[in-house]
């Protein structure tokens, strides 16, 4: 249970540690894929798949600004 609050915690500290993107710009991430998040034919799990995507947007949302803005008001 504690493995996915400290990816969280982590993809937040590799957002803050980014430079800013501009909206318009595409935004990517590295991530490593571990054999516990395929099936047994090596295809990505949609709980993976969607787990990463989430931990993505933490990422871009720290990069960003959007979390110390919602943090200020």
């Amino acid at each position: 249970m504690a493995a996915p609050v400290f990816r969280l915690l982590g993809e937040v500290a590799r957002g803050a540690l980014r430079r800013p993107t501009a909206t318009a710009e595409p935004f990517s991430t590295s991530y490593r894929c571990w054999p516990i998040g395929m099936d047994c034919f090596g295809h990505k799990s949609n709980v993976s798949y969607f787990t990463i995507a989430e931990l993505a947007r933490w990422q871009l949302q720290t990069s960003d600004g959007v979390l110390k803005k919602m943090h200020d008001s």
